[in-house]
């Protein structure tokens, strides 16, 4: 599992994505009758492809009188799953990283340890250092925690 070097990464995303929304989905001031836009379009955030080698897997799309939630799946070269479900109601970004390490996976006599694992995961890294990633979520406006649950 590479979860020292995958952390650095995924925060780098969340934080990318958490600033970048807000401003690009700022409504203008309203123009006079007749008056050319000259506001350029807010940037579509495309998901993870190209270079990066994610592979689609799975698309849902909508159809008329469907309660659907529409989303692309995508597996990177290194496993990670990425979902992506767009919604430009709101101009916010959630970012939710989920491990299949949960009680249920453990063994019998070896408990605990996808909770402690959880806790470690709020101790820095190489490149981040002791709860450093706390002040640089919430100094983009951003919330976290952790949880862990059987699953």
């Amino acid at each position: 599992m590479k979860v020292p070097t995958l952390y650095p990464w995924l925060c780098g995303l969340g934080l990318a994505l958490a600033t970048a929304p807000a401003s690009a989905q700022q409504k203008p001031a309203a123009k006079p009758a007749g008056a050319k836009s000259t506001t350029p379009k807010p940037p579509t955030v495309k998901a993870p492809t190209g270079a990066t080698g994610a592979r689609l897997v799975e698309k849902v799309t909508k159809k008329p009188g469907e309660l659907v939630i529409p989303y692309e799946k995508y597996v990177l070269p290194n496993g990670l799953t990425v979902i992506v479900a767009e919604d430009h109601s709101d101009p916010l970004v959630h970012v939710d990283v989920t491990y299949h390490v949960g009680s249920a996976r453990e063994q019998i006599g070896k408990s605990g340890f996808a909770h402690f694992f959880e806790h470690m995961m709020f101790q820095g890294s190489d490149h981040v250092g002791d709860q450093q990633h706390f002040k640089l979520v919430t100094a983009a406006g951003g919330t976290l925690n952790g949880s862990t649950n059987q699953d």
